[in-house]
């Protein structure tokens, strides 16, 4: 089990169970890694969107 909470606006985990920990950290890998194919397909496409009103 684990507790999470905010405090001076940053999350602060505590964690109750050691095992919890693996399966949580490859969770917050996971999501890390899609936040980064995520934000560079953003990237890409206001890139291209730019060049595409450039050559209009």
């Amino acid at each position: 089990m684990c507790c999470i909470h905010r405090l001076n606006s940053q999350l602060h985990i505590q964690f109750f169970n050691a095992p919890i920990l693996g399966c949580l950290t490859s969770f917050f890998t996971f999501s890390m890694l899609l936040n980064e194919i995520a934000l560079s397909q953003l990237k890409a496409n206001i890139y291209r969107e730019n060049n595409d009103q450039k050559d209009a």
